[in-house]
């Protein structure tokens, strides 16, 4: 694996003069050890670094960077993993999750390159099965590229092979376990075949790091309820709600699941929301406004 000095940039950009002068002496010295491929000493630096500081980072980041180039994936993808939940603020987690991206999706080579551009325009123009062996092909060359992972992965779904679309996407995971797209893919997968502990384990990753929020609580609201996991189902629904309050549709579910679990009383509430705006929610097809507002009508008079 043809080591990257990433790392080096973005430690000595991120290092500050609030940061401990041990701290800053070990992931320096760290950092040149790196440079030197002498990744054991670099790597007892790091941890030296965390076990001065647990809640600081940047050695995870170190750590993570030695262990990508000792080809221990497992290992680098946990102290990545890390590394972006120690974020303090929102946009240090994106500038974060992205030099995670770019240390883990590096082409080897020309070929790898040549390869991932073909199979991404096969993708494109609706070839998954011509672009899945590009993507093969792209992954014997450099096993370690996270993003080739999730493109093959993509493509597997395209043509509904859900095995080997979670074998593939879970291995990019394993490499970079931050990165929103193969998160995404992961529990479109796990939600199709009802796989329940995959779903919650992805959808709490992609709570603490995705930007898209408005997917994974409807898909996770849809999911509970047809389950009939309705505590949870309630729970996603009014997290809905709180980031797009027009979804009106969403109090129908959110009142069924509390009649479910016998709470008349907001059960009657929420559906009375829901008939008050039925004529805000917009028309899609298969949505039945008048079959839905009897339902609730119904529901609401067993709660009286």
């Amino acid at each position: 694996m043809k080591k990257s000095f990433l790392l080096v940039v973005f430690i000595l950009s991120s290092v500050t003069n609030v940061y401990p002068d041990e701290y800053n002496n070990l992931i320096s010295q760290g950092i040149e050890l790196f440079k030197k491929y002498e990744d054991d000493k670099a790597l007892e630096l790091f941890e030296k670094a965390k076990f001065i500081n647990p809640i600081l980072p940047i050695a995870y980041f170190g750590s993570g960077m030695v262990y990508y180039a000792k080809k221990n994936i497992s290992k680098a993808g946990i102290e990545f993993k890390k590394y972006v939940f120690l974020a303090t603020s929102e946009n240090q987690k994106k500038d974060f999750i992205r030099n995670v991206y770019q240390a883990t999706a590096k082409n080897s080579n020309d070929e790898e390159k040549t390869l991932f551009n073909e199979a991404y325009n096969l993708i494109e123009e609706k070839k998954p099965e011509e672009a899945i062996e590009k993507l093969k092909k792209a992954i014997e060359i450099n096993p370690y590229n996270a993003r080739l992972y999730y493109e093959i992965g993509y493509a597997y779904i395209d043509v509904n092979d859900l095995f080997n679309a979670i074998l593939m996407l879970e291995k990019g995971r394993e490499i970079n376990p931050v990165y929103e797209p193969t998160l995404k893919e992961l529990l479109y997968c796990y939600i199709k075949l009802n796989i329940d502990y995959k779903i919650k384990e992805i959808g709490n990753d992609l709570e603490l790091i995705g930007e898209d929020k408005q997917y994974l609580y409807r898909e996770l609201s849809s999911y509970f309820y047809r389950t009939k996991q309705h505590e949870l189902a309630i729970y996603m629904f009014e997290k809905l709600i709180k980031i797009v309050p027009e979804t009106y549709l969403a109090y129908f579910f959110i009142g069924n699941s509390y009649y479910n679990i016998n709470n008349k009383q907001k059960a009657k509430e929420n559906l009375n929301i829901f008939i008050q705006n039925i004529n805000k929610i917009p028309d899609s097809p298969g949505l039945d406004k008048n079959i839905l507002r009897k339902n609730a009508e119904d529901i609401i008079k067993k709660c009286n």
